[in-house]
């Protein structure tokens, strides 16, 4: 008799549970896309201040109050902005115009490290921390600050899968940083030759990666500013300019191809460009290197401004090379 009541008595708190959760459910949803709601209308109202940038006496307050209503941290966050990277960007910016420069805000890196250490959410740390991770790396390689960045996440990202995968990147980076040998990369001309590293024995080798996902202007402007810089070495035989566009292949037998408005740059085309991809680990940024002695002497030249300078320190270097033989 005993078991009896006890199991009539665990059926009904079962059928209680669960009729109590089908009347109370509507109430927790419409509660539920309220808060949504208003995390969403609070995030619409944020990014108004950003893009106006509006820092009067006037607006001050008011935009104090926009910031105020951000959570980085909202449970919801990830169910209501299609775009949890967007809300981020918006909630640093506008931090920025209420409290002025601070360390959480001078740079990417920062603000990534930042987020990695005051959002819960795994899911949105890692989206955040990829987005960040992959652009530094895209523009300037392996840096010191990146290798701190994962140094973070590797403490405050509870994925074990993800830390390792990440690990491997970084370690195939340093495969390409200064002084490495040169991926033996394979790239064909016009006339259907096929150049390697070793075709450029003795030569200083600097490169343009070029991708179509840039504007036009854009890509022009970056052409011009590389020739720009090639013409000015055009009297160094030992100095090679060479240009490569992702976004193009070479005919055979179509030579005018290499007619740019400057003489001095050789266009080539990968072999293979999947291959090529992942020898110099590119991610759909320009991209600008100098190898020389098949050894990468540069692989994330800043800017193509600086680049005559770094040409200068490779081809000296490559002379005391060659003298110490």
């Amino acid at each position: 008799m005993k078991y009896i009541v006890i199991i009539v008595l665990m059926i009904f708190l079962k059928v209680g549970h669960v009729f109590g959760q089908k009347l109370l459910q509507p109430s927790i949803d419409k509660i539920s896309n309220a808060r949504m709601g208003k995390l969403y209308a609070d995030y619409l109202a944020a990014d108004v201040w950003v893009k106006t940038g509006n820092t009067d006496p006037s607006s001050k307050k008011m935009m104090e109050a926009a910031f105020e209503k951000l959570d980085i941290d909202h449970a919801l966050l990830s169910k209501t902005i299609k775009n949890p990277v967007k809300y981020f960007d918006t909630y640093f910016n506008l931090r920025k115009l209420v409290k002025g420069e601070e360390i959480c805000t001078s740079s990417a890196i920062n603000k990534a490290s930042y987020l990695l250490y005051n959002v819960k959410n795994t899911a949105l740390k890692k989206t955040y921390f990829n987005k960040v991770l992959k652009a530094g790396l895209g523009k300037e390689g392996l840096s010191d600050e990146l290798k701190s960045l994962f140094e973070d996440a590797e403490l405050t990202i509870k994925d074990e899968a993800f830390i390792a995968d990440t690990r491997i990147l970084l370690e195939r980076y340093k495969l390409i940083e200064r002084g490495a040998i040169s991926p033996q990369f394979s790239l064909t001309t016009s006339k259907g030759e096929i150049l390697t590293p070793a075709s450029f024995k003795g030569k200083v080798l600097v490169m343009q990666v070029l991708f179509s996902n840039k504007s036009a202007d854009s890509i022009l402007a970056q052409k011009k500013a590389f020739e720009k810089v090639a013409d000015s070495f055009a009297d160094k035989d030992s100095i090679l300019f060479v240009r490569i566009d992702m976004g193009k292949n070479i005919k055979l037998g179509n030579t005018a191809v290499e007619a740019f408005t400057s003489p001095h740059v050789l266009q080539l085309s990968p072999l293979n460009k999947n291959e090529f991809t992942n020898q110099f680990m590119l991610m759909n940024l320009t991209r600008h290197m100098i190898i020389s002695d098949q050894k990468i002497m540069y692989s994330h030249l800043p800017d193509i401004a600086s680049i005559g300078v770094f040409v200068n320190v490779a081809k000296m270097t490559t002379e005391i090379n060659k003298n110490d033989e």
